[in-house]
């Protein structure tokens, strides 16, 4: 990855804006190309803070898993579900196809529970107890079928 490629990438990932990519580089841009070109160190620095940003980015919300849920099969698909939620609710098309994944998934959420659909996120709390619950009926259950044989 090149210093160029790394201000390109921060340009699409901060901005709602598609012509805002193509725009001329800014003074603070050019100045931020210099420090990476010339130092391996500092595009090492950058890259790396740029992974954690977008490690934070793909932050979804967990959801309890309902037995008796309705399969979806031919409904509309998940991109264009969210898009059309985000639209319904004021967000313009360029805005809701181009903001952070994230973001537009819990707004979606967001829309959907307040429109009164029955949607149960959970906290990492919450996720952790389970999956440690599952961890221990597992151990348990090979416990008992050692102890069969």
């Amino acid at each position: 990855m090149t210093a160029e490629h790394m201000i390109a990438a921060v340009r699409i990932l901060s901005t709602h804006n598609i012509d805002s990519v193509r725009a001329k580089p800014t003074l603070r841009e050019k100045y931020w190309n210099g420090r990476m070109t010339f130092s391996r160190r500092v595009l090492s620095e950058q890259m790396g803070a740029l992974l954690i940003y977008m490690e934070a980015q793909s932050l979804w919300p967990r959801f309890w898993v309902k037995d008796n849920a309705k399969s979806n099969e031919g409904a509309l698909p998940w991109p264009l579900a969210v898009v059309a939620s985000l639209n319904r609710n004021g967000a313009t098309l360029e805005e809701a196809w181009t903001m952070p994944e994230s973001e537009a998934i819990w707004l979606h959420i967001a829309h959907c529970s307040a429109s009164g659909a029955d949607i149960s996120v959970i906290s990492d709390k919450e996720w952790d107890a389970m999956e440690a619950y599952k961890k221990q009926e597992a151990s348990e259950a090979a416990l008992k079928t050692n102890t069969r044989n």
